[in-house]
């Protein structure tokens, strides 16, 4: 016999008991989406089509799977975003390794903290503009104050990142918040980190500063640092795009000039055109003549004229230089420094190197080299991830834990191994993704697949180079959900059937081989069909 006995607020026990259970049922729901919340799942994230390398596909997804696992909460203590992205954790922040994690991820914008993780810094600049490369985690603090010799930076590569976010979202009321940010931070590094002496037109940090801790540089205290300089100069660059897009002429002439100043004084000052490369140069004005990965930074700033670029690339493509297995290696393998096995900066293949190297050249329109770059570097990557198995004894014994088959801090330039950490002896860091997912995202999306998007434009690029099926599923630019992908075609790159969807109105510009032509297409299906004989495009009708 049901109990009736009333129970505050009017219900009976069983209804009580009935509300209760329900309360709990929606608690613990709660619980599980915010748990999940911030992470990315597959079917909200660009799907790469390429059937016939499935191994490249399974890295792909793996480099998502390892961010996943590096999206935390912020505190009250520390006041950082709600949720970010932390590759690194040791109980910090890192400027570097967030700016360089942001630069892939960005394709999960919808679903990961991406700008949130940026907005960290941000949200810590001192009202002299300088943003620290290092916070605490528990507190939000600096890590450590400035000194005259350690200024406490990192390649200066916001505007790098906030840029290619405009470019996906079409977001640009960002750009009018971080202006001022990014400006005040242009000055404090254009201020405190200038070179002494023969080198005062340039700019110093320090090995740690430069992201690149043992590249070898001999000594370059207050010298001309070749990759900050470049780096600099793309910074004004930047400022000068960034100032134009939200109506600020007078501010983008002048970081136009800044820019052509500190371009001519990289060009002037650190090109030796006898060996057609940059090197840094002392404080008393002598070259440091190592060629290094940082001799490549101006073609991202795109600094050299192309005559000189086209000599600048000509190192990567020599055997006895850059040109090695695995593309590229941090020194060059005709310099005495060079490590085979890695080393961490003396020979080590790193992801965003690679990466800079290969958006460099972008800048000239070496997009076949560049995807050939690309496919090397991702498929020495994929086949490290199916297939090394990793000799226990050279593995720190705090990663363990963690899968054989993973992705690795940075990799060997002769072997299809891991390469060594800073003790030259034992491989770096697994799961390490924080300088290695541009390979599987980035650079499989934009030179292996060819894609390029421009969302304020809703245009969508295409330079399709593959004979193999290849194209991308759910690729989110601006409003628009693109997905496309060509069949397989013979060797004379013909007939090139395209099938796709779209949910809005997007052109797409296709560049195959030599030939070049744009299509806009309507909501619904893309279907295109280009014969040999005459390269006419007919519609097509999805079975």
């Amino acid at each position: 016999m049901e109990r009736r006995r009333n129970v505050k607020g009017g219900y009976t026990e069983t209804q009580m008991k009935k509300r209760t259970g329900f309360i709990v049922v929606m608690f613990t729901l709660f619980l599980i989406v915010n748990s999940c919340s911030n992470k990315a799942p597959r079917s909200r994230l660009p799907q790469p089509i390429l059937p016939d390398y499935p191994d490249i596909v399974k890295l792909y997804w793996e480099a998502w799977d390892i961010l996943n696992k590096h999206v935390i909460k912020g505190t009250r203590e520390n006041n950082f975003a709600k949720h970010y992205i932390n590759s690194k954790h040791e109980g910090l922040i890192h400027q570097w390794s967030t700016i360089s994690t942001s630069l892939f991820a960005i394709y999960g914008y919808n679903v990961l903290p991406v700008m949130e993780s940026i907005d960290n810094f941000y949200c810590r600049q001192r009202l002299d503009g300088f943003i620290s490369r290092l916070y605490l985690e528990s507190s939000g603090e600096p890590a450590f104050s400035t000194t005259a010799k350690e200024p406490m930076i990192n390649p200066p590569l916001f505007t790098w990142i906030e840029l290619k976010y405009f470019q996906v979202t079409d977001d640009s009321s960002r750009l009018y918040n971080i202006f001022p940010i990014l400006e005040r931070y242009f000055y404090w590094i254009d201020t405190y980190c200038k070179g002494r002496d023969e080198a005062s037109l340039l700019y110093y940090t320090t090995p740690f500063g430069s992201g690149m801790e043992n590249l070898p540089r001999g000594s370059l205290e207050f010298g001309g640092w070749v990759d900050l300089s470049a780096q600099m100069a793309l910074f004004a660059h930047d400022l000068s795009l960034i100032s134009k897009y939200i109506g600020e002429r007078s501010k983008s002439q002048y970081f136009l000039q800044r820019y052509n100043q500190i371009s001519k004084q990289v060009q002037d000052e650190l090109w030796d055109s006898d060996s057609t490369f940059y090197y840094d140069k002392t404080r008393e004005g002598k070259h440091i003549k190592v060629k290094t990965i940082a001799g490549f930074w101006p073609l991202l700033a795109k600094i050299p004229f192309k005559s000189d670029a086209m000599k600048l690339i000509a190192h990567l493509k020599d055997t006895t230089e850059f040109k090695r297995l695995h593309l590229f290696p941090s020194v060059a393998a005709d310099e005495q420094d060079y490590n085979p096995d890695g080393f961490y900066w003396r020979g080590g293949v790193w992801g965003i190197a690679n990466y800079a190297i290969v958006q460099g050249l972008h800048k000239y329109n070496e997009y076949s080299y560049a995807a050939e770059v690309a496919w090397n570097h991702v498929a020495n990557m994929a086949d490290i991830f199916s297939k090394f198995l990793p000799d226990s004894s050279l593995i720190d014994l705090e990663f363990h834990k963690y899968p054989i088959h993973t992705i690795w801090q940075l990799y060997s330039p002769e072997e299809k191994t891991p390469g060594t950490r800073w003790d030259a002896h034992k491989y770096g860091e697994p799961e390490c993704i924080a300088f290695s997912g541009h390979g599987p995202i980035s650079m499989l999306i934009e030179d292996i697949i060819g894609i390029e998007v421009q969302a304020p434009d809703d245009k969508l690029t295409w330079r399709s180079w593959m004979l193999n099926k290849h194209g991308i599923k759910n690729l989110r630019f601006g409003d628009n959900i693109v997905t496309i992908w060509c069949e397989k075609r013979g060797k004379d790159l013909l007939p090139y059937i395209v099938h796709g969807e779209t949910n809005s109105s997007v052109k797409i510009n296709f560049i195959i081989g030599d030939e070049s032509f744009s299509v806009d297409f309507d909501k619904g299906p893309i279907e295109l069909e280009i014969m040999p004989a005459d390269f006419i495009m007919r519609d097509r009708t999805i079975d």
